[in-house]
């Protein structure tokens, strides 16, 4: 395991591989500042392909795949512990091999960052539902937060009642919950719609 993470380590840390990760996280430390850039042309331009191409990809898995990335880092970062420990107690470690080893610490870290923000970090940085859907920000009470809670939970435990077990049963299958989803995300869209177009014809009539 060791020599064939260092083999991958060592093919993947090239000049131009450096080259092109700063790069990319200069880019996108530059590009997270504008949130505005970032809704537009990442959250509501690429990021809908990655999505596609990662449920595509990944979607039958019966577990995350970004949950087995995870355990690959944390694998990664328990051999390389393990290997400096190995050195340190055998009192073989010099300069050559500390440098070379920050380096390999660095460049996977660096490596990490780029694929973690391009593939859906960015989305941190976009303006936010607010924006979205016109909202007006105003403060809120701890007491009005704990109703619209229990007023959610009312209104999911009163639909929940409504769906026949063997609808429940077809949830399980992530293709029939990603149609349903999606369904579901259109009719809000529409009653969404709606809302603004029937609120701007009332102010509208007052108006005249």
């Amino acid at each position: 395991m060791q020599q064939f993470l260092g083999i991958i380590l060592e093919k993947m840390m090239r000049a131009w591989s450096w080259v092109t990760l700063i790069l990319l996280a200069i880019l996108i430390k530059l590009s997270s500042l504008s949130s505005g850039f970032i809704e537009e042309y990442y959250s509501n331009g690429v990021y809908p392909i990655i999505s596609k191409i990662q449920r595509f990809l990944f979607g039958w898995l019966p577990f995350s795949f970004g949950d087995l990335i995870y355990s690959f880092i944390i694998l990664v970062l328990l051999v390389k512990t393990w290997q400096i420990l190995k050195v340190s107690f055998k009192r073989k470690y010099s300069r050559q091999y500390f440098l070379e080893g920050l380096k390999q610490i660095i460049f996977f870290f660096l490596f990490v960052y780029v694929l973690f923000y391009l593939l859906w970090g960015l989305n941190y940085s976009r303006k936010g539902i607010a924006s979205q859907l016109n909202l007006k920000m105003s403060r809120y009470s701890l007491a009005e937060l704990d109703t619209l809670t229990n007023v959610l939970e009312k209104r999911l435990n009163y639909y929940a009642a409504l769906v026949e077990p063997s609808q429940r049963d077809s949830f399980h299958k992530k293709r029939n919950l990603f149609r349903e989803g999606y369904q579901a995300y259109q009719l809000a869209v529409q009653s969404v719609l709606c809302v603004f177009e029937l609120s701007a014809e009332v102010n509208q009539t007052f108006v005249i």
